[in-house]
């Protein structure tokens, strides 16, 4: 009987053992998962606000010249 608890008490050592690990590398995978999801969000951030930054340059040389043009009629 005691033999029996022994492999009982065995079977579920190995049991919760399987399970910590699968556990572990569920959140390992997770982990993963979001440092691609971050890296992929920083670079849209990073593409985003160097399309604003062309943007706002492109009105700033076209309000440039605007405003060259109207000084030049004025004078």
């Amino acid at each position: 009987d005691l033999t029996a608890q022994r492999n009982s008490f065995k079977a579920l050592k190995d049991e919760i053992g399987v399970a910590v690990n699968q556990r572990r590398a569920d959140k390992e995978r997770a982990l993963e998962r979001a440092k691609k999801e971050l890296n992929t969000s920083e670079t849209r951030l990073k593409e985003n606000k160097q399309r604003l930054v062309e943007h706002y340059l492109d009105q700033a040389v076209e309000l440039k010249g605007y405003y060259a043009t109207q000084l030049s009629e004025i004078e």
